[in-house]
């Protein structure tokens, strides 16, 4: 049989889409473990923090100030309104060194008048005459004690100091409406509230995590990672060199070849990888002739021009080309199938220029080896060198010992869809039929 390598019919070419958005999200949900960590981090570190932190009680005593007497109604609402406006006073007095001062000589502290004032916190609602005093101690009794001894000293010092009738005496009176007793619980540390925050953090420090971790790796790693990219078939997963996965593996890639070739047996592929330094000679050899042990005879040949760059060729590369022209004329009578492995055509023209001469590309990624972006850039370049991308190998892929890559896909289950497929044999000028593949 006898092939012109000039004359070529080209399928379309399948769009190379942008990594964004569909890669990205398959990503960052690959990364939700960075998420989950960060937020079990989180809240085991509140737990430790709550574990170790001195417990602190505050006990609050109330105070109502009022007028002592008046004679109508009028002074019962100029008394009210005076009280009121007094308020923020006498809460900023509470906390001095004047009221505190008795209170340290009182309870015999061994703090000062200042350090005791950062243990109390002293309100007053809105619109009221109503005063709290809340003091926070690591003993909920110390912490009953001052808060009923500052609100002791400030109703003193507000009774002695306030305006008096030289007959009716001081003008104000003070109320305690609420003693202070010792807490039954902390309030400090908060273990709901600690626990909140951390599980908060860890979420927001495991998704910066994530998204750091993105940006630095885009990594091919799976079937789905490359479907995410491209709606270019990827004809088989490849696990790394082991030998109970590799030969299955290449089996069924040669029976995907096969069946995507069914319409176009006689072609000549370039085959060419996504990773810059890698080698795909071997491979070739290997699939091609898998091709042949299951009923599509093929060849492989090496198409290396010794180009390095994405330059153009010259007059200097036609000894060459015409080699190369006349070496896959003489295969293409031989066999059905050319495969050409070909350098990386991010590392060298040479796949461009040989693709003149082939029907398509056939695309080896690497596993962990290829990122995003340069699979991108690969289908693009191949595309507008007029070479469509026929498929894509996923080589070097992660594989459990049960025969399952990755991303999931059974090899046994992908054997019987193959052969389902393929249940009726082809042949063709007097060549054996096609084999069943069977598990190996």
């Amino acid at each position: 049989m006898t092939h012109s390598p000039a004359a070529v019919d080209r399928p379309a070419t399948p769009p190379a889409r942008s990594p964004q958005p569909r890669f990205a999200l398959r990503r960052m949900l690959r990364q939700s473990w960075l998420v989950a960590a960060g937020a079990v981090l989180g809240v085991v570190a509140a737990m430790a923090f709550t574990s170790a932190a001195t417990p602190e009680y505050t006990s609050r005593a109330s105070l109502q100030l009022s007028l002592a007497y008046s004679s109508s109604a009028t002074d019962i609402n100029q008394g009210a309104a005076y009280t009121r406006s007094e308020m923020l006073s006498y809460a900023e007095l509470a906390t001095s060194t004047t009221i505190l001062q008795p209170v340290v000589r009182e309870l015999g502290l061994t703090i000062s008048p200042a350090a005791l004032a950062g243990r109390l916190a002293v309100t007053t609602p809105p619109n009221t005459s109503v005063l709290h005093i809340a003091a926070t101690d690591t003993s909920p009794r110390a912490a009953a004690s001052i808060a009923n001894a500052v609100a002791g000293s400030l109703s003193s010092y507000a009774v002695a100091h306030s305006p008096a009738d030289d007959e009716l005496g001081p003008l104000l009176t003070v109320t305690t409406i609420a003693s202070a007793s010792p807490p039954s619980s902390p309030s400090s540390p908060r273990l709901q509230v600690n626990l909140a925050a951390g599980l908060l953090l860890g979420l927001l420090a495991g998704v910066l995590a994530a998204m750091v971790r993105l940006r630095a790796d885009t990594r091919l790693r799976t079937v789905a990672d490359i479907a995410a990219l491209t709606d270019a078939p990827v004809l088989g997963t490849l696990a790394r060199r082991r030998p109970d996965h590799a030969s299955q593996g290449v089996r069924l890639l040669a029976a995907a070849l096969r069946h995507s070739l069914a319409s176009d047996p006689s072609a000549a592929l370039i085959v060419t990888p996504a990773a810059r330094r890698a080698e795909v000679s071997g491979l070739t050899d290997e699939l091609a002739s898998t091709l042949t042990a299951i009923g599509l005879p093929a060849a492989a040949m090496v198409g290396d021009l010794g180009h390095r760059g994405t330059q153009a060729h010259t007059p200097d590369d036609a000894p060459a080309l015409e080699s190369f022209r006349a070496g896959l004329s003489k295969r293409q009578e031989e066999v059905d199938t050319v495969l050409v492995s070909a350098p990386s055509i991010a590392a060298s023209a040479d796949a461009a220029i040989l693709g003149a001469f082939a029907s398509g590309a056939l695309v080896v990624v690497h596993a962990g080896a290829v990122r995003a972006e340069h699979l991108h850039a690969a289908l693009q370049q191949l595309s507008a060198a007029g070479l469509p991308t026929r498929g894509i190998i996923l080589d070097e892929a992660r594989m459990s010992s049960a025969g399952t890559s990755e991303h999931g896909h059974s090899r046994a289950g992908l054997a019987a869809r193959l052969r389902a497929r393929m249940s009726t044999p082809r042949a063709k000028g007097g060549k054996a039929p096609v084999q069943s593949l069977q598990r190996g």
